[in-house]
């Protein structure tokens, strides 16, 4: 694989992840943030950071396979871990097993679209009428 074709497939999940890492490093959040569930943050940003990740290890391709699925599945799993430790060393921060539980319900939901989709589309591409 080619360092283009490397970084414009990695190169989104590592500045995801990066933008994640700046977030947990704040003690203190804007005024909105504190409007929306917490959950349901931690959730929406695991799932954005799952999809990133199956992009990268299916190498921008379809359909889904299982290895390169549960490799993303680790890939966001792991940072959700961490991300946890991490925010053990910031001040006015504490890890939370209940935040990494809906990481997990942001990633498993990722997953679960991504192959809604992609019963979707194949559900449509079967149906379309020959040229």
């Amino acid at each position: 694989m080619s360092l283009r074709r490397f970084l414009t497939l990695w190169g989104p999940v590592a500045l995801y992840a990066a933008a994640l890492y700046a977030a947990s490093s704040r003690s203190e959040f804007p005024a909105v943030v504190a409007l929306v569930w917490d959950k349901l943050l931690h959730a929406g940003a695991w799932a954005g950071l799952t999809v990133l990740a199956l992009r990268a290890t299916h190498r921008g391709k379809s359909p889904l396979r299982l290895g390169a699925t549960l490799a993303a599945v680790a890939i966001a799993l792991a940072y959700g871990l961490s991300d946890e430790f991490h925010q053990s060393f910031v001040t006015g921060r504490e890890p939370s097993l209940l935040d990494f539980v809906a990481d997990s319900v942001g990633t498993a939901a990722a997953v679960a679209g991504a192959l809604a989709w992609q019963a979707l589309v194949r559900r449509n591409t079967e149906r379309a009428p020959a040229a």
